[in-house]
Order: C-alpha cells, then sequence, then structure tokens
C-alpha cells in the first residue's frame, strides 16, 4: 500500500495531465466542428431560424419583428380582400374553424409544407400569421421564418382564433 504523500502526489500527477488533454481537446474538437460538412451551431438557433435552416433562406438580420395587429386591423383586412390569413395551428384545429380564405402554415409541419406554400403565395402578398391565442408563440415563430424566406409583408394578429371566435366574426368551416 502507497503511503499518502505518494498518493496525493500521483493524483496531483493524474489530475494535471487530465487537465492538459481537456484543454487541448477544446480547441480542437471545436476546429474539427468548423471545417465539418454541418458544423452544430455553439448555441440553439431561435425557433423561426431552425425552421428555415434548411430552406434556404436569405440571410436577413437577426432581429425581424414583423407588425403586430389588433382585431379591428384584421378584419379590415378581411374585408379588403388584400390579405392572405396563414393558421399556425395545428391542422386539426384549423379543420375545426378558421379566418375565411386562411391557409395552414403550422409550426410543426412548416418544413414539409413550406414547398407548397411558396409555390402558390408571392413573395409580396401580404400575410397576416395567426395561432391559438395572444400568448401562442407559433405565430411569432412562423412569421418570421416567413420574414427570412423572403416574404417582405408579414403582420401578426395577436389574439388569434381564440380572439376572433370571441368576436363572433366571419369563419370557416
Amino acid at each position: 500500500m502507497m503511503p499518502l504523500r505518494e498518493t496525493l502526489n500521483q493524483f496531483t500527477k493524474d489530475s494535471r495531465f487530465v487537465l492538459v488533454v481537456l484543454l487541448l481537446s477544446l480547441p480542437l474538437g471545436y476546429l474539427v466542428n468548423q471545417i465539418g460538412p454541418q458544423p452544430l451551431p455553439l448555441r440553439p438557433l431561435p425557433a423561426d431560424q431552425a425552421l428555415v435552416q434548411n430552406l434556404g433562406a436569405s440571410s436577413l438580420p437577426q432581429d425581424l419583428s414583423p407588425t403586430k395587429i389588433d382585431i379591428d386591423w384584421a378584419m379590415l383586412e378581411l374585408e379588403s380582400g388584400k390579405a392572405l390569413f396563414v393558421d399556425a395551428r395545428e391542422s386539426s384545429f384549423f379543420d375545426l374553424g378558421h379566418i375565411p380564405g386562411a391557409v395552414n402554415l403550422p409550426r410543426s409541419t412548416f418544413q414539409q409544407d413550406y414547398d407548397k406554400f411558396q409555390q402558390r403565395v408571392p413573395k409580396d402578398r401580404l400575410l397576416i400569421v395567426y395561432c391559438s391565442e395572444s400568448s401562442c408563440v407559433d405565430s411569432s415563430v412562423v412569421a418570421k421564418a416567413l420574414s427570412r424566406l423572403g416574404y417582405s409583408n408579414v403582420q401578426i394578429y395577436q389574439g388569434g382564433w381564440e380572439e376572433w371566435e370571441a368576436a363572433e366574426l366571419p369563419r370557416e368551416p
């Protein structure tokens, strides 16, 4: 059995070796990650960037803040017929009822549904994105993702379907 002093000396040497290996492996790991074909991000992407990362999004400013509109403005836009309403709720909720003429583009299936969406909707079309209610973040995530993909006129109807339905405004089906 080793005396205590020798054991502590050996532990100190081993600890230093582990520390040196660790300090050398961090920059090496970073370098290998950066030169790889698909480098991993060093921090998680914001939700809207994650939605569009494989869809060829243009490099737009990090802080995209589509205009937020209220129920009166949303109703005016519906009556004008100039806006396309984009429902960011899951399709099962969309099927139960939505704003007339709205298209369904849920956050959860955005990447799969976007190709069909972009074929039908011009980039300069006024889009009003909404989801279930005012605290739902899906409308903001989808709106920012659409902006990142080059849609130039995107707004968010903050009150969402809950407010629309409570006001007994027109609906489909």
